[in-house]
């Protein structure tokens, strides 16, 4: 009888097995971990207009909404973590930067006590460890840098200069980079040392115009745009010397580094009907066509693992968001019709959020 028992318990097992979820201390399968790219949006959203900024999987879908009070904002970006976000909200409250999680909770103003003489900072960028942030504000003598720390405001530019771009080094944490707009055709690049408030000159005030600022992710070099040549150069930080990246009849911009530093992905654009996502070799000067469209397109930037590109595609009027490996497959829209990406702002997240 006890072995007719026994058998029988493991006939019984055998037709009911045991669910893993049931069983105290297993591992369940999740959700695996992914870049996701953050952006602002004006359109449809689940049957409401928005005008907001979202967060959306490199895959395409799992599109997340993280704010929800007409955010229009065209500069962003991600702490070092990806556990936080910034943005300057643009139209709606004179322009006040912002901090919130990931997932859109814990809305800070982090200029609402420091602008009251301040009017509407155009551009911000945030230290690599996260404590400083600068940005661009509008003052009575023009537009001028401003440095916050630990809610201590410091005004780094004075005179009849403005300031019109800016981005930190992603390695020195004292050095920031900038241009300044002197007259038409004529501006210059600088760099400034927070640390003593010395400023330097990079590239010439006899040069022109100058946007884009992309430092290499080594902090040795800087990218820019020449608005006047209409080409893309790079300048070495420690020896000045300026190199010629491009050199086209087309105009070349919106450069963006590959993560090693290798490569530099940007915007060849012919005329109102043709435009060519480029990514060219930094040394070896070899180029390759990804994307080659009748429409405009902005803002390319290289995924932290280097394997795809973001960028904006302008179709009709409206801004879409896609996305493609750095071998020209596999080309993905991660945004509908009917919903219009600000086409300065498209960040990855520095790592992968679950």
């Amino acid at each position: 009888m006890k072995v007719f028992l026994i058998t029988l318990c493991m006939i019984v097992l055998a037709m009911f097995p045991a669910c893993e979820e049931d069983v105290v201390g297993t591992v369940l399968p999740s959700t695996p971990a992914t870049h996701r790219i953050l952006f602002s949006l004006q359109g449809s959203y689940n049957g409401e207009n928005v005008w907001d900024l979202f967060t959306v999987a490199e895959s395409g879908g799992d599109l997340q909404r993280i704010t929800n009070s007409h955010v229009y904002s065209y500069n962003l970006q991600w702490s070092a973590d990806a556990a936080s976000i910034y943005y300057h909200n643009f139209g709606f409250d004179s322009g006040y930067l912002y901090r919130c999680n990931q997932d859109g909770t814990n809305q800070l103003n982090l200029t609402q006590s420091t602008l009251a003489r301040h009017h509407n900072p155009k551009r911000f960028s945030i230290s690599a460890d996260g404590k400083r942030i600068a940005y661009i504000a509008s003052t009575e003598e023009g537009w001028h840098l401003f440095i916050l720390e630990d809610d201590h405001l410091k005004q780094l530019t004075r005179g009849e200069w403005d300031v019109q771009s800016l981005a930190w080094s992603p390695v020195n944490d004292n050095l920031i980079a900038f241009s300044q707009f002197i007259s038409h055709r004529r501006s210059r690049l600088v760099f400034a040392n927070i640390s003593n408030g010395d400023i330097q000159e990079l590239v010439s005030e006899e040069a022109a115009f100058r946007d884009g600022i992309e430092w290499s992710p080594d902090g040795s070099r800087i990218a820019f745009t020449d608005r006047r040549d209409r080409n893309i150069f790079i300048v070495d930080f420690n020896s000045r010397l300026i190199t010629q990246f491009t050199s086209n009849e087309p105009n070349d911009y919106s450069p963006n580094w590959s993560p090693d530093g290798r490569k530099i992905a940007f915007v060849r654009y012919f005329g109102l009907d043709h435009t060519q996502l480029v990514v060219k070799g930094v040394d070896d000067g070899l180029e390759s066509v990804l994307f080659d469209t009748e429409h405009a397109l902005h803002a390319p930037a290289w995924a932290p693992h280097g394997k795809s590109i973001a960028f904006i595609e302008s179709i009709e009027g409206w801004y879409s968001l896609l996305v493609i490996e750095r071998d020209g497959s596999n080309l993905r829209r991660l945004t509908s019709e009917g919903q219009d990406v600000i086409s300065a702002g498209v960040v990855w997240s520095p790592v992968p959020i679950p």
